[in-house]
């Protein structure tokens, strides 16, 4: 998810590497990602279900901050039958804060000094300072003024 294609599709080459696991010896990986529908619900093209249905998946995602990205996935994944058996991401801003064992590159111990607010609490909003950027799924847009 989130622009991760490539290193999943490292991850799945390394998954079936000589040496790492008899498991997946002679099996195949597939890579795919979701799209979102018209309410912005997580769903799989009617090609892509059956390489998830009753299936071993590994979701992987850029970032967890405030868990919403990570309940859709689970909750889409558990609707088209995958059977989740890992969670990776590259940044995970709490991982004491999860009803599941996340796999990180980085956590906010990496980075101290990242935080998330909702609106209504951030402080920096009651400073009025106005934001830089928003992250937004391809980078992230400047705003100017």
């Amino acid at each position: 998810m989130e622009g991760t294609d490539v290193i999943g599709a490292y991850l799945a080459e390394e998954l079936l590497s000589e040496g790492t696991s008899d498991i997946n010896a002679g099996s195949e990986i597939h890579v795919v990602r979701p799209i979102s529908n018209v309410n912005r619900n997580l769903m799989f093209q009617s090609n892509i279900q059956e390489l998830i249905y009753k299936r071993e998946v590994v979701l992987l995602v850029s970032s967890i901050s405030s868990g919403m990205t990570l309940k859709n996935a689970m909750e889409c994944l558990s609707y088209y039958g995958a059977n989740v058996v890992g969670i990776s991401a590259l940044f995970n801003s709490d991982p004491k804060n999860s009803d599941y064992e996340i796999n990180a590159v980085f956590t906010n111990e990496d980075l101290p000094d990242y935080k998330i607010y909702n609106p209504n609490d951030c402080p920096l909003c009651k400073e009025g300072r106005e934001l830089d950027a928003i992250i937004v799924e391809n980078g992230y847009l400047e705003y100017r003024k």
